[in-house]
């Protein structure tokens, strides 16, 4: 009967470690989609290994091993790098190892061997170490800093991994002791928690720091890429402005042909001036002026460059969107087509597709290119030499996608590089649904 009871302690006691432990590396991670159906098996796998190693195998050094393992296992659920895998694993687990050794100091068990019989019998002092990890796990989240796309320096990293062993091996030297010195335990158990929380402080400050160092540079290469497109733009305006004053010379001189009833030679000349007016193709007309501006800007570029154009915009004049984002995207994802189109010799082309339905826009970015990726971390490079004239990358356009709740997919099949992009947003023809949308 007893025993029974305690097998459903062990295990509600399992699933309470193992929520305190999500909860703490969705801290850490910040609350990143995890992978739900990993994290499902993780969690089964968890209660099976360690219900088997307390029954059947009970040594410490198997406990040791299969908490690593098991951690590990859940820590991958979360998209990061094998760095900051490693480290959170070696932080909940010396965090855990302290649990219990507050719980060791409470309930004066000793004789702690690293090869000897585990005292798993102590269901006391399991729940009382698990009650102890949530408590650490709610102190943290006071003062940690959320930022889960920030890669501490290596130094740091390795740092803590070192610091985090040492801890380890204390707790293991403490309680190899046969009769516990509750007294000087307690005084390491203290001295020990405020070093691994000073550890995590400083690694939570330094996470910030370099948050606010990266929005800083991020802030720079924006205002230089807007100043780059202002420029751009102001001479697009300049030959606009030229072409019309150009146009009413035209017009005279079509009128007088027309009086003077040179029908000949007014047909010639209107003939002319129709092969000119195809030289300046309009390749978005929505009325939004923002997105008209770069894309026409952009596609009479790359055309200048003898890339064939293929292009289709279906948008409303107002979106529920900051033109800062709207400019971005398609500021990026155009300049990153025009230079890999750029290195084809022949049958080069981008293919442009923008449409908005349902409160969503869809934009569809095709380009040909050499085979050739430059890729870091995961993220495409630029392979110009000068990279400050590149605008801000794909990287700032996935954080823009994940403001709108949208979603990115990143093809390249043979010689074709393709980007599809969905963003979830509500616009202005939805509370006027008689606002044309204008192709």
């Amino acid at each position: 009967m007893w025993e029974g009871i305690e097998i459903g302690i062990k295990i509600i006691t399992l699933l309470f470690e193992l929520y305190v432990k999500t909860c703490f590396f969705d801290l850490l991670f910040y609350k990143q989609t995890k992978n739900i159906h990993l994290f499902k098996l993780s969690v089964f796998v968890s209660m099976i290994i360690t219900l088997m190693v307390d029954y059947c195998f009970p040594y410490v050094w198997i406990n040791f091993l299969s908490s690593l393992f098991l951690t590990w296992f859940l820590v991958c659920c979360y998209p990061a790098s094998n760095k900051k895998r490693i480290i959170s694993t070696a932080i909940a687990n010396i965090l855990l190892a302290l649990s219990e050794a507050f719980a060791a100091i409470v309930l004066g068990i000793g004789g702690f061997q690293f090869l000897s019989l585990a005292a798993n019998d102590k269901t006391s002092g399991f729940l009382l170490s698990r009650v102890v990890f949530w408590g650490i796990y709610r102190l943290l989240k006071r003062f940690w800093h959320k930022n889960p796309n920030i890669e501490i320096p290596k130094k740091i990293s390795f740092l803590g991994l070192v610091l985090m062993v040492i801890l380890l091996m204390e707790i293991m030297l403490a309680y190899s002791q046969k009769k516990l010195n509750k007294t000087y335990a307690s005084i390491w158990v203290l001295g020990a928690s405020l070093t691994c929380y000073l550890y995590l402080y400083l690694y939570g400050m330094i996470s910030g720091f370099m948050a606010e160092k990266m929005k800083r540079e991020l802030a720079e290469k924006e205002k230089e890429y807007y100043h780059r497109e202002a420029q751009l733009l102001q001479n697009n305006y300049n030959e606009t402005k030229k072409f019309r004053h150009d146009f009413k010379n035209r017009m005279q001189i079509i009128n007088q042909l027309a009086e003077e009833n040179k029908i000949e030679e007014l047909k010639k000349y209107l003939g002319k001036f129709s092969e000119k007016m195809e030289h300046i193709p309009n390749f978005s007309n929505t009325g939004n002026l923002v997105i008209d501006s770069i894309v026409n800007y952009k596609l009479q570029q790359a055309k200048s460059q003898d890339i064939g154009i293929t292009s289709h915009i279906l948008l409303p004049e107002q979106l529920n969107m900051d033109d800062d984002d709207i400019a971005l995207i398609l500021g990026n994802l155009l300049d990153n087509a025009i230079e890999a189109a750029g290195h084809i010799k022949d049958k080069k082309y981008i293919v442009l597709d923008i449409n908005y339905q349902f409160g969503c826009i869809y934009i569809h970015i095709e380009n040909k290119f050499d085979s050739i990726l430059r890729l870091e971390n995961g993220i495409l490079k630029t392979r110009k030499s000068n990279e400050n004239f590149h605008g801000i990358g794909l990287g700032t356009v996935h954080g823009l996608v994940n403001k709108y709740h949208g979603t990115i997919e990143i093809s390249a099949k043979e010689d074709v590089f393709s980007v599809d992009i969905l963003l979830y947003l509500s616009v202005h023809s939805l509370d006027n649904p008689n606002m044309p949308i204008r192709p």
